[in-house]
């Protein structure tokens, strides 16, 4: 899938999956509280997370420490797996920089 349509479901997809795997491991409170930070601390807005995935990877990293990496691999493990596409770590990536991947191989 290409163009705008493709890339706003892929965006629709990847806030799906992000607020899945917030609530799942927060719980519903935790991860309205955590959006309400995230878009007072970064000025920005939870819709444009799938734009902005180095706001949210860093907002992550300042909230949670270390213990993100896990948060983020299972995001990108689920957004992966819906797609049907394998997921593998690589060395230096940055949640930002999957997300980048997925969009170039989503869009061939």
């Amino acid at each position: 899938m290409s163009g705008s349509n493709g890339t706003t479901c892929l965006d629709d997809l990847i806030l799906k999956v992000i607020k899945e795997v917030l609530i799942d491991v927060f719980g519903e409170k935790a991860f309205r509280v955590m959006i309400n930070f995230f878009e007072k601390s970064y000025r920005a807005k939870w819709e444009e997370i799938p734009k902005r995935t180095y706001l949210f990877g860093d907002f992550l990293h300042k909230v949670l420490g270390e213990g993100s990496t896990i948060l983020e691999e299972l995001i990108l493990q689920n957004i992966y797996s819906t797609l049907r596409m394998s997921f593998k770590r690589k060395k230096g990536y940055t949640f930002s920089r999957y997300i980048e991947d997925l969009r170039m191989r989503w869009k061939m």
